[in-house]
């Protein structure tokens, strides 16, 4: 699955939550969460599954456009 950096940033923010807080809630620095949001790496496995946790989200939510969910 490709993820959409801004579907991560969108929900980072609708939850109401700083980087600085939502990287330290799924165990990672706030510079990887910039990179996620920014496009410039992506989050795999259990950062996926944690960040969609976090954020009362499904996985498939973070799904680029045109992908199969």
């Amino acid at each position: 699955m490709t993820v959409d950096p801004k579907a991560l940033r969108q929900a980072r923010l609708n939850f109401g939550l700083t980087r600085e807080q939502a990287a330290e809630a799924v165990g990672v620095d706030a510079k990887t969460l910039a990179a996620w949001e920014q496009g410039e790496k992506t989050p795999r496995g259990r950062h996926l599954v944690w960040l969609a946790g976090l954020y009362g989200r499904h996985i498939d939510d973070f799904a680029a456009k045109g992908e199969p969910q």
